[in-house]
């Protein structure tokens, strides 16, 4: 092995200088480098964590209602295929707005639902109960009339609800007695 010598001939105080100085800018370029990397880094999670709160805040102040895809007639069956959700603030919720699909799926809607616009619950009744008040059950073109009933007359309590029963009633019918306008009982 050939001993190390130095050569004090070509030895330049300068190309050590320009040498060193390049070795300097270079750990200063990586240095940078690191911290520019770095500070990315935590500026990404700080992001991130930012926009996860915001996303948060974001889903505690907004709640989905339940919308209308296409027109909906009156005394239709509502199906899954006929609504959307949407979010929308909390502060401008309708109390009436329906806010699951659940709720409203299966029922009948009581009033004309345009398309895009929300489903009130108020305006929807089950299938079994479509029929169940008296404007729903009186055929058209016919009226229903109230009678009073005592708790006599009722016999006391015996008559229900839904029960049939024969009504018997006095009814005055216009005749006519020499040439006059007059009332007749007559039992119906």
């Amino acid at each position: 092995m050939m001993p190390f010598k130095f050569d004090f001939k070509n030895f330049s105080l300068m190309s050590l200088i320009e040498r060193r100085g390049w070795i300097v800018a270079g750990a200063f370029a990586l240095a940078a480098a690191i911290l520019s990397w770095v500070m990315l880094s935590q500026e990404r999670v700080r992001l991130a964590n930012q926009a996860k709160q915001n996303l948060a805040a974001f889903q505690e102040n907004t709640v989905d209602i339940v919308l209308a895809k296409v027109d909906i007639p009156s005394g239709k069956l509502i199906s899954e295929n006929m609504l959307y959700t949407q979010r929308v603030d909390k502060n401008s919720l309708p109390a009436e707005a329906a806010t699951s699909v659940a709720r409203v799926v299966d029922r009948i809607s009581t009033v004309s639902i345009k398309e895009k616009y929300m489903i009130p619950v108020d305006k929807l009744v089950w299938p079994t109960t479509k029929e169940t008040t008296l404007a729903a059950k009186t055929p058209i073109g016919k009226r229903a009339m109230t009678i009073a009933v005592d708790n006599i007359s009722s016999l006391l309590g015996m008559i229900k609800p839904g029960d049939y029963v024969d009504v018997i009633g006095v009814i005055p019918l216009p005749v006519e007695v020499e040439g006059k306008q007059a009332a007749e009982p007559a039992t119906v």
